[in-house]
C-alpha cells in the first residue's frame, strides 16, 4: 500500500544538476549575465560535464523527458526568503503559501505589488551524451526567456504532437532589448536562451503529417530573405 503524501507521488527523473545562465553570487548579489552555459553539479558529474562541453559550452544538444510544455517548462511567480519559498502564484492567484510554518495549498488572491515576487521558469532537459537518464535543469529569471521558450515549444508541440524525445539544440543568443530604466526605456545586451529542433528528415516527415495552423507557422523561424535587419544581426527588440 503507498503512503500517502510519500510513495504516491508523481514519477520524477532525478535531477543531476542545474545549468545556470549567470556567474555565482557576490556579496549575497546575482552574478553577471554570462554569454555561455555554467555547470551546477556534483564534481564526479562536473569533471564529466567539462571533458564533454568544454569549460564555457553557449550550445548543448538536448533532449525533453516530458509530452508537454508545461511538464517540460514550469513556470511561476515565486517570493523566496533565504533558501524558503514564501509563496508562488500564478499572477491572479497564490497556489501554494507558507503559513504558521507549514504551506497551504488553499487558493487565494495575489497580493502584487505588496508581495515580492518574480518569474521563475525552470527547464528540464536530458543531456544525451552525458548518457544517463536523469534531467538537467535549466533557470531563468528573465521574461524574454519565459516568452520565447514557451512560444518556441508550443510551436513544436503543435506541429510534432509531443515534445518527449525530440532531439534540440539549446544555447544562448546575444539579444538587444529595451528595458525600463530611469522613468524611460533603454536598450541592454542580454544573452537568452534560444530552442532550435535539430532538424533530420525523419523529423520533417512528422511536421509534414500534422495539420498545423496558421498562428503556429507565424511562430516559425523565417528564412533570412523574410528576415527583417535586427533578425539577420541577432538582435531583438521586446516590448517589456
Amino acid at each position: 500500500m503507498p503512503i500517502k503524501g510519500l510513495t504516491n507521488r508523481k514519477p520524477k527523473f532525478p535531477r543531476l544538476g542545474i545549468i545556470r545562465k549567470g556567474a555565482e553570487k557576490k556579496q549575497g548579489k546575482p552574478g553577471e549575465d554570462l554569454s555561455y552555459f555554467r555547470f551546477d553539479a556534483p564534481k564526479s558529474t562536473l569533471d564529466e560535464l567539462k571533458s564533454l562541453y568544454g569549460e564555457q559550452p553557449s550550445s548543448l544538444r538536448v533532449f525533453l523527458p516530458h509530452h508537454d510544455t508545461p511538464s517540460n517548462f514550469p513556470c511561476w511567480m515565486e517570493e523566496w526568503f533565504q533558501s524558503r519559498m514564501s509563496r508562488r502564484c500564478d499572477g491572479e492567484n497564490q497556489l501554494i503559501w507558507f503559513n504558521n510554518g507549514t504551506y497551504s495549498k488553499e487558493p487565494k488572491p495575489c497580493e502584487a505589488p505588496a508581495c515580492q515576487c518574480k518569474e521563475v521558469g525552470r527547464f528540464q532537459v536530458i543531456l544525451p551524451e552525458l548518457k544517463r537518464l536523469g534531467y538537467f535543469e535549466v533557470q531563468t529569471h528573465s521574461k524574454w526567456d519565459i516568452l520565447g521558450l514557451n512560444e518556441n515549444l508550443e510551436a513544436v508541440y503543435q506541429s510534432l504532437g509531443s515534445l518527449r524525445g525530440v532531439p534540440m539544440v539549446l544555447s544562448r543568443k546575444e539579444r538587444e532589448v529595451s528595458i525600463p530604466r530611469n522613468g524611460s526605456r533603454t536598450k541592454v545586451t542580454k544573452y537568452l536562451l534560444d530552442i532550435e529542433v535539430e532538424s533530420s528528415q525523419e523529423i520533417l516527415n512528422s511536421f509534414s503529417n500534422h495539420d498545423v495552423s496558421e498562428e503556429t507557422v507565424a511562430t516559425l523561424p523565417q528564412s533570412k530573405s523574410e528576415s527583417d535587419s535586427a533578425q539577420e544581426t541577432g538582435k531583438q527588440e521586446i516590448p517589456f
